[in-house]
């Protein structure tokens, strides 16, 4: 063997080994298996549902949970708490005196409505969701957001039981862990007429003294006894819940829909006291249309306030819904895609972003990704509430920039009542976003759910070390075909 035969073989050799090498350090002998089965079924719709549906899916970390209920249930709640519902538009009142004060004449108990016109059900549930939004040619954004407000006087008084149903239907899908955002109405209004009697009791806009003396001044009000009813209530909520063994966790929100500072304020301090008051209170999030007018009026003003109480409350984890925004939708202007998810990041502090749709119209889409890469963010993808509300697209939507830049990322529902759909889906729908995904690109993105959740270090761990128990069973059985 002459010399230049003897390099390439050795050259031959080398590269061998190495690629044994990176086929090691990319999956083991199991996964790999299952990663060519995965392979051969990704144009077979039917056993691609029954693989996703069998997978072990880790957590789903964004979720509204009045969102995420079906409208079925919802009619439950109203017809067991009698409350009173418009026969026209569908929108639900706790009771007769409620939908008066709204001035509405025409409601009527829903009790009475469905033993009359029993067909209007299927009605009810097309208005609480988006199904068949595109058949009766309507705006999925409007229908979408709408939906809420029809809905939440049933949900009221009921969160136990929705978050039972929740649990329910994640240990069906095979979901480990639920982070999910509830409130406490109760104490929410409470803390409206907190802030509105602190308003009224000075002749200055309270904000002119800065967020330090507006902290002070709601502690001298009772925001400490506020937040101790708040974690009471949330405690209780999950204590009289099944969570089917599912672990649940919460998270609170605070709104971006008013145009009162001194409550805004006011609502994200309440949540940062809160969340150090229960473990089973675990980050803050920020809610409502990333597009309303008063939303994009005051988002800077607003990702400051969350840079002040994250000072005051170290330890508070922060989730922000940032980039929901497309051109044509709300009252989104050109020059609102070019910062919000920059200031989620650098102002605001947030460990995670909710949809970060916008990415590419930012101004400093480089130094976002660096700043993602530097702190550990990840990326909460909400595929099918963004087709709804902004009308993305494969080619339109940032998660396979994402993934190229090496940005964790976790598929979630977001509201899978409204939206009619489930965790399942959205591993579905992924492969119509990123048709080369590998199952060991899909694994690592379920391993994110939970690596990227806000649990504690022991809870995480133990989530995690029961994830990869599952997925080898679940691995097994596909490479035996049972």
């Amino acid at each position: 063997m002459n010399i230049i035969n003897q390099k390439f073989c050795i050259y031959l050799f080398i590269l061998l080994v190495s690629y044994s090498c990176n086929l090691k350090d990319k999956g083991t002998k199991q996964e790999l298996k299952v990663n060519t089965y995965f392979s051969s079924i990704k144009n077979d719709k039917g056993r691609l549902t029954d693989f996703f549906l069998k997978m072990p899916k880790g957590g789903n970390i964004h979720q509204h949970a009045v969102g995420a209920v079906y409208a079925e249930k919802i009619i439950e709640f109203a017809l067991d708490d009698s409350c009173y519902i418009n026969p026209n538009v569908y929108q639900l009142y706790a009771n007769q005196d409620q939908a008066l004060k709204w001035g509405d004449q025409l409601a009527i108990p829903i009790n009475t409505l469905l033993i009359d016109e029993p067909n209007k059900r299927d009605s009810i549930i097309n208005y609480w969701s988006v199904r068949n939004y595109k058949k009766f040619n309507r705006d999925g954004r409007s229908w979408f957001f709408d939906a809420f407000m029809k809905i939440i006087p049933a949900c009221i008084g009921n969160e136990a039981e929705i978050l039972t149903e929740l649990c329910k239907k994640a240990k069906e899908e095979n979901v480990q862990y639920i982070e999910t955002m509830i409130g406490v109405a109760n104490v929410e209004n409470s803390l409206s007429m907190l802030a509105y009697s602190m308003e009224q009791n000075n002749t200055y806009n309270l904000l002119d003294s800065g967020f330090e003396g507006l902290y002070e001044r709601y502690k001298s009000y009772g925001m400490d006894e506020l937040a101790k009813e708040y974690a009471d209530s949330l405690d209780s909520f999950i204590s009289r819940s099944d969570t089917n063994g599912v672990t649940l966790r919460c998270q609170i929100q605070g709104s971006r829909l008013r145009d009162d500072h001194v409550l805004t304020f006011g609502k994200l301090m309440l949540a940062f006291k809160t969340a150090e008051l229960t473990n089973n209170l675990v980050g803050v999030n920020f809610a409502g249309p990333e597009d309303y007018e008063v939303s994009l009026e005051n988002y800077s003003l607003h990702m400051h306030m969350f840079q002040f109480l994250r000072a005051k409350h170290p330890n508070v984890d922060i989730s922000l819904h940032a980039g929901e925004l497309a051109l044509g939708k709300g009252a989104t202007r050109d020059k609102d895609l070019k910062f919000h998810i920059y200031e989620a990041i650098a102002v605001a502090g947030a460990s995670r972003i909710g949809h970060g749709v916008d990415l590419f119209h930012e101004s400093k889409k480089d130094e976002i990704i660096k700043l993602m890469k530097e702190k550990g963010v990840a990326v909460e993808i909400n595929l099918e509430s963004n087709e709804v509300i902004l009308e993305t697209n494969p080619q339109t939507h940032p998660v396979n920039y994402y993934l190229d830049k090496n940005i964790p990322i976790c598929l979630c529902t977001d509201d899978e009542g409204i939206l009619r759909t489930n965790l399942t889906n959205q591993y579905l729908l992924l492969l119509d976003y990123v048709p080369n995904i590998s199952y060991l690109g899909i694994k690592q993105i379920v391993k994110n759910s939970i690596q990227y959740s806000f649990l504690d270090s022991i809870d995480k761990q133990s989530v995690l070390d029961d994830l990869e128990e599952k997925f080898d069973v679940f691995e097994k059985h596909v490479i035996s075909g049972k």
